[in-house]
Protein backbone atom coordinates (compact mmCIF):
# COMPACT_ATOMS: atom_id res chain seq x y z
CA UNK A 1 0.00 0.00 0.00
CA UNK A 2 3.10 2.72 0.82
CA UNK A 3 4.38 1.57 -2.64
CA UNK A 4 1.10 3.51 -4.19
CA UNK A 5 1.40 6.13 -2.01
CA UNK A 6 4.72 6.83 -3.93
CA UNK A 7 4.41 5.82 -7.33
CA UNK A 8 1.07 7.52 -7.92
CA UNK A 9 2.97 11.47 -7.15
CA UNK A 10 5.92 10.43 -9.05
CA UNK A 11 3.88 9.72 -11.87
CA UNK A 12 2.10 12.73 -11.55
CA UNK A 13 5.74 14.85 -12.06
CA UNK A 14 6.27 12.52 -14.92
CA UNK A 15 3.66 13.30 -16.38
CA UNK A 16 3.94 17.00 -16.16
CA UNK A 17 7.16 16.98 -16.94
CA UNK A 18 6.62 15.12 -20.18
CA UNK A 19 3.73 17.47 -20.96
CA UNK A 20 5.22 20.61 -20.67
CA UNK A 21 8.55 19.22 -22.47
CA UNK A 22 6.63 18.48 -25.12
CA UNK A 23 4.56 21.86 -24.96
CA UNK A 24 8.36 24.36 -24.97
CA UNK A 25 9.37 22.08 -28.25
CA UNK A 26 6.51 22.82 -30.12
CA UNK A 27 6.19 26.43 -29.17
CA UNK A 28 9.87 26.91 -30.42
CA UNK A 29 9.15 26.37 -34.04
CA UNK A 30 6.98 29.31 -33.67
CA UNK A 31 9.11 30.82 -32.00
CA UNK A 32 11.90 30.40 -33.98
CA UNK A 33 9.59 31.41 -37.56
CA UNK A 34 8.64 34.23 -34.98
CA UNK A 35 12.58 35.47 -34.59
CA UNK A 36 13.36 34.63 -38.53
CA UNK A 37 10.21 37.09 -39.81
CA UNK A 38 11.42 39.56 -37.50
CA UNK A 39 14.96 39.78 -38.88
CA UNK A 40 13.12 39.43 -42.65
CA UNK A 41 11.03 42.34 -42.03
CA UNK A 42 13.74 44.45 -40.70
CA UNK A 43 15.92 43.98 -43.23
CA UNK A 44 14.05 44.30 -46.28
CA UNK A 45 11.76 46.99 -45.12
CA UNK A 46 13.53 49.72 -44.51
CA UNK A 47 10.85 52.01 -43.18
CA UNK A 48 9.52 49.96 -40.24
CA UNK A 49 11.15 51.09 -37.01
CA UNK A 50 9.32 49.14 -34.64
CA UNK A 51 7.43 46.05 -34.45
CA UNK A 52 4.66 45.70 -31.49
CA UNK A 53 2.90 43.22 -32.46
CA UNK A 54 3.38 39.14 -34.19
CA UNK A 55 0.27 36.85 -35.48
CA UNK A 56 0.15 33.65 -37.21
CA UNK A 57 -2.08 33.11 -40.01
CA UNK A 58 -2.46 29.37 -41.72
CA UNK A 59 -4.46 29.40 -44.95
CA UNK A 60 -3.20 27.51 -47.78
CA UNK A 61 0.24 28.89 -47.19
CA UNK A 62 1.68 29.91 -43.68
CA UNK A 63 2.24 34.05 -42.98
CA UNK A 64 3.65 35.61 -40.21
CA UNK A 65 1.87 38.89 -39.74
CA UNK A 66 4.05 41.82 -37.78
CA UNK A 67 2.42 44.59 -36.82
CA UNK A 68 4.66 48.10 -36.19
CA UNK A 69 5.21 51.93 -37.06
CA UNK A 70 6.98 53.70 -39.59
CA UNK A 71 9.57 56.38 -39.21
CA UNK A 72 6.93 58.51 -39.46
CA UNK A 73 4.88 57.02 -36.28
CA UNK A 74 2.17 55.17 -39.06
CA UNK A 75 1.07 51.81 -38.55
CA UNK A 76 2.75 49.80 -40.68
CA UNK A 77 1.32 45.96 -41.28
CA UNK A 78 3.95 43.34 -42.56
CA UNK A 79 3.20 39.66 -44.29
CA UNK A 80 6.30 37.18 -44.52
CA UNK A 81 5.64 34.18 -45.97
CA UNK A 82 6.68 30.94 -44.08
CA UNK A 83 8.16 29.19 -47.42
CA UNK A 84 9.47 30.30 -50.34
CA UNK A 85 5.97 30.46 -51.98
CA UNK A 86 4.50 33.08 -50.61
CA UNK A 87 4.51 36.87 -51.21
CA UNK A 88 6.33 39.06 -48.88
CA UNK A 89 3.14 42.46 -48.75
CA UNK A 90 3.90 45.25 -47.00
CA UNK A 91 1.37 47.72 -46.08
CA UNK A 92 0.12 50.93 -43.91
CA UNK A 93 -2.52 49.94 -41.66
CA UNK A 94 -4.55 53.17 -43.29
CA UNK A 95 -4.61 51.30 -46.48
CA UNK A 96 -6.78 48.68 -45.21
CA UNK A 97 -9.71 48.23 -42.65
CA UNK A 98 -8.83 48.42 -39.17
CA UNK A 99 -10.17 45.11 -37.23
CA UNK A 100 -12.95 47.06 -35.01
CA UNK A 101 -14.23 48.25 -38.49
CA UNK A 102 -14.10 44.49 -39.58
CA UNK A 103 -15.60 43.05 -36.25
CA UNK A 104 -18.65 45.92 -36.46
CA UNK A 105 -19.30 45.24 -40.51
CA UNK A 106 -19.33 41.55 -39.23
CA UNK A 107 -21.68 41.89 -36.03
CA UNK A 108 -24.08 44.20 -38.15
CA UNK A 109 -24.35 41.89 -41.54
CA UNK A 110 -23.07 38.37 -40.24
CA UNK A 111 -25.02 38.77 -36.87
CA UNK A 112 -23.26 35.80 -34.99
CA UNK A 113 -23.66 34.27 -31.51
CA UNK A 114 -20.28 34.56 -30.59
CA UNK A 115 -17.41 36.13 -32.38
CA UNK A 116 -13.99 33.93 -31.53
CA UNK A 117 -11.03 35.54 -33.63
CA UNK A 118 -9.96 38.22 -36.04
CA UNK A 119 -6.45 37.93 -37.40
CA UNK A 120 -4.87 38.98 -41.00
CA UNK A 121 -3.45 36.59 -43.27
CA UNK A 122 -3.26 36.22 -47.15
CA UNK A 123 -4.26 34.02 -49.79
CA UNK A 124 -3.35 33.42 -53.42
CA UNK A 125 -6.58 34.06 -55.09
CA UNK A 126 -6.97 33.91 -58.84
CA UNK A 127 -8.98 36.50 -60.52
CA UNK A 128 -11.24 35.10 -62.56
CA UNK A 129 -11.71 37.51 -64.90
CA UNK A 130 -7.99 38.48 -65.53
CA UNK A 131 -7.34 34.76 -65.33
CA UNK A 132 -4.33 36.12 -63.17
CA UNK A 133 -2.98 34.81 -59.41
CA UNK A 134 -2.58 37.44 -56.59
CA UNK A 135 -1.79 36.70 -53.05
CA UNK A 136 -4.02 39.11 -51.14
CA UNK A 137 -4.29 40.63 -47.95
CA UNK A 138 -7.58 39.67 -46.02
CA UNK A 139 -9.07 39.20 -42.35
CA UNK A 140 -10.01 36.18 -41.49
CA UNK A 141 -12.83 35.93 -38.85
CA UNK A 142 -13.62 33.07 -36.82
CA UNK A 143 -17.32 33.39 -34.85
CA UNK A 144 -20.62 31.13 -33.99
CA UNK A 145 -23.27 31.42 -36.17
CA UNK A 146 -27.33 31.34 -35.62
CA UNK A 147 -27.38 27.62 -36.46
CA UNK A 148 -24.39 27.15 -34.14
CA UNK A 149 -21.66 26.33 -36.35
CA UNK A 150 -18.29 27.35 -36.21
CA UNK A 151 -17.89 29.76 -39.22
CA UNK A 152 -14.46 31.40 -41.03
CA UNK A 153 -15.53 34.38 -43.17
CA UNK A 154 -12.98 36.07 -45.00
CA UNK A 155 -13.12 39.77 -46.33
CA UNK A 156 -10.25 41.57 -48.33
CA UNK A 157 -8.28 43.64 -46.21
CA UNK A 158 -7.77 46.99 -48.38
CA UNK A 159 -11.46 47.17 -49.22
CA UNK A 160 -13.58 44.48 -47.03
CA UNK A 161 -15.11 43.00 -49.90
CA UNK A 162 -16.27 39.31 -49.71
CA UNK A 163 -13.80 36.38 -50.19
CA UNK A 164 -15.33 33.08 -48.96
CA UNK A 165 -17.05 31.77 -46.26
CA UNK A 166 -17.07 28.01 -44.76
CA UNK A 167 -18.83 26.47 -41.86
CA UNK A 168 -18.42 23.12 -39.46
CA UNK A 169 -21.67 21.36 -38.75
CA UNK A 170 -22.40 21.55 -34.67
CA UNK A 171 -21.18 17.82 -34.33
CA UNK A 172 -17.50 18.39 -35.59
CA UNK A 173 -16.81 20.37 -32.55
CA UNK A 174 -17.89 21.04 -28.27
CA UNK A 175 -18.25 24.89 -27.91
CA UNK A 176 -19.97 26.38 -24.68
CA UNK A 177 -22.52 29.33 -25.21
Amino acid sequence: MKKWLYIIPLSMIIIIWQSSHIYNQSMSFQRSDEKKAIAFAEENVKELSSITDVEYYHGRLAYTVLYGTNDKNEEMIVWVPDSKNGKFITKKASEGWSMEKVKKYVIANQNPLKLIDIRLGAEVMKDNRTNRTETTPLWEVTYIDQEKRYTYYFMKFVDGSFVKRYSLKKDRFEEEM
